[in-house]
């Protein structure tokens, strides 16, 4: 009895092994699932106040590359985490195209103390405020933060989600995108 039960099991578990996707496999699979419809909705334009590292930016400037958008601030523990990953992500693809944008709510004096003490490679925006939110934030519909949102060459959505999730294959995947 247990010497059929064991063959039973080794049977169960050879099929289901054979059948198995390979960790490429699946990796391609998801990829194409997530293939975007030729139009998507262009993204709102960025509302800011200040920037910080570098001249005014605008997604219309910006078609052509690939652009994160990473909306945080300075007292958000999972923010100034996610910081080095986006750094790290901005200068090993900048070459090809990469653009990262930090946008914030804070206001420009504890920003400009923040990153005197945090600097970084890319550049920080400070939200134009109305009524005590940012407006990117409002336009872009921030729930919470970090959320990530990546911007293809064409300047359509590609990608919205927790800043944690932005990888460095979703990054490739848009800058191989002609």
């Amino acid at each position: 009895m247990r010497l059929t039960a064991f063959i039973l099991v080794a049977a169960v578990v050879v099929v289901s092994c054979d059948t198995a996707k390979t960790p490429a496999a699946e990796k391609a699979s998801q990829q194409a699932r997530k293939e975007r419809p030729a139009t998507v909705a262009a993204p709102p334009a960025l509302a800011i106040a200040a920037w910080f590292g570098s001249d005014p930016l605008t997604l219309d400037g910006l078609k052509g590359k690939v652009v994160v958008i990473d909306f945080w601030n300075t007292t958000c523990g999972p923010c100034r985490k996610l910081m080095p990953h986006l750094e790290g992500l901005y200068n090993k693809h900048k070459a090809e195209g990469l653009v990262v944008i930090g946008v914030t709510e804070d206001d420009k004096a504890d920003l400009e103390e923040f990153l005197k003490k945090n600097p970084v490679a890319y550049p920080i925006a400070a939200d134009a405020l109305k009524g005590g939110t940012g407006q990117t934030f409002d336009a872009y519909k921030i729930g919470s933060i970090p959320t990530a949102c990546l911007i293809a060459r064409d300047g359509s959505l590609a990608w919205k989600g927790p800043g944690n999730k932005l990888t460095d294959d979703l990054i490739l995947a848009e800058l191989r995108r002609k």
